[in-house]
């Protein structure tokens, strides 16, 4: 299980970048199938019992953000201590081999999560103690955006624990994928309490999504049960908006929660790449320099007809006389909103991105042509002409083509790429 990552490069799955909050971006070679108990389960099902800081925003503490010391603040705890408790709760001595020299200095985030993977990879079987797939998930997509600021010793440790629940950081905020750790920081005892009860109890560990996201349980959308999972760092608003493909679902087609079921992790891992791609392509031109025949090319790739070489010319034509500049901040795709129709061959995507036409002429919705500065099918958005950030959030339509059960062609539809917020 272990080596599944290497040994996957020779088969035909999902290659793609991901810039994450970093900045960097990072090729995955994706050969994931994660079906490990309590990591896909269903909400309902799910018993954990999550507190707040799932969902609370980090700030930057630079005032903790130091190496050892023997200063130990009221709260706070000591190594020794920590790691004292570790013992009771397991019967293993994680200080014995740890090389910690000053154990009277306040336990920190990262030896926290060093000591505490010592001590559950030791009771819990080694590198069987957790999923090796989700930890690929959490690694290679830098699930921890701040990893860069531990100390090499412990970054594995970090990761692991992430892995298992154990500790999961804060939300890096509203929509996103990755979780802040501060590394450096000091722990207080009744975060040292909760964290020997995860320890010690592994039903009340974090839950995560089979890629490695942090799900919530408490204060759910109305209509959780349509959803395969809900993601700590998503707002209720995004699983309840009914958005425009959503209000035609019939009883024949499947929710969400039901096509998780249908689709391999792999397949939704690439249907939510594609889509991501092709409004990443479209919401960041600059009629100066980005009309390459590489972005031709790899935008048309985008599509399920790749056939779209006049559609483009013209597009980049009417940009270029418009003078259009545009940027968007991260596309938000998550595998959580999939949706399939009746027949399989048809699926939807739930869409959240910011964006903002920078300069160029910006003709009104009502006009039909916004879709000159952005292509597709068809662009109306309210206030483009404002030059200040709108917000798109609605569903995109991606067809499916099967050979012997096997998906081996899917793209964007022509016609279910609309960027548009006029009939909302």
């Amino acid at each position: 299980m272990k080596n599944k990552w290497l040994k996957n490069s020779n088969r035909q799955h999902l290659r793609y970048s991901m810039r994450q909050a970093s900045g960097i971006a990072l090729a995955l070679v994706m050969g994931i199938s994660v079906a490990a108990a309590g990591h896909t389960q269903s909400v309902k099902a799910a018993v954990d019992t999550q507190t707040a800081d799932t969902g609370v925003v980090a700030t930057t503490d630079t005032a903790n953000q130091t190496t050892e010391t023997t200063t130990i603040g009221k709260n706070q705890i000591s190594i020794k201590d920590f790691a004292s408790q570790v013992q009771k709760v397991t019967g293993k001595d994680v200080l014995k081999n740890a090389g910690i020299k000053n154990t009277a200095a306040a336990t920190t985030n990262e030896i926290a999560a060093y000591l505490l993977n010592e001590a559950d990879s030791a009771v819990n079987g080694g590198e069987n103690s957790y999923n090796y797939d989700l930890y690929g998930y959490v690694k290679y997509f830098n699930r921890i955006s701040d990893i860069k600021k531990a100390d090499d010793k412990y970054k594995e440790s970090l990761y692991k624990c992430f892995t298992k629940g154990i500790m999961v950081g804060k939300s890096d905020g509203t929509y996103s994928s990755t979780r802040k750790f501060l590394p450096k920081t000091k722990i207080t005892k009744d975060e040292a309490k909760k964290m020997m009860n995860r320890l010690k109890n592994k039903g009340k560990r974090f839950k995560l999504s089979y890629d490695g996201q942090v799900l919530r349980i408490i204060n759910l959308p109305k209509n959780y049960k349509d959803y395969p999972y809900i993601l700590a760092s998503f707002p209720n608003s995004y699983y309840e908006k009914k958005m425009w493909y959503t209000k035609q679902r019939t009883k024949k087609d499947k929710t969400p929660a039901q096509t998780a079921k249908i689709l391999s992790d792999e397949e939704k891992d690439m249907i939510c790449a594609k889509i991501k791609k092709n409004v990443e392509l479209r919401l960041n031109v600059d009629y100066r320099k980005t009309f390459t025949s590489k972005w031709k090319s790899d935008l048309m790739n985008t599509y399920i007809d790749t056939n779209k070489q006049k559609s483009v010319n013209a597009y980049i034509k009417a940009a270029k006389a418009r003078k259009v500049v545009v940027s968007s901040g991260e596309v938000i795709v998550d595998p959580s909103s999939l949706w399939l129709r009746e027949y399989g061959t048809t699926c939807y995507a739930r869409v959240y991105v910011k964006f903002r036409v920078k300069s160029g002429k910006i003709p009104s919705a009502k006009s039909k042509y916004q879709n000159e500065v952005i292509y597709g099918s068809y662009t109306g958005m309210k206030n483009l002409t404002s030059k200040k950030t709108v917000t798109f959030a609605d569903e995109i339509e991606c067809d499916l083509s099967y050979t012997n059960g096997k998906l081996t062609s899917y793209g964007v539809d022509w016609g279910g790429d609309s960027i548009a917020n006029v009939n909302n």
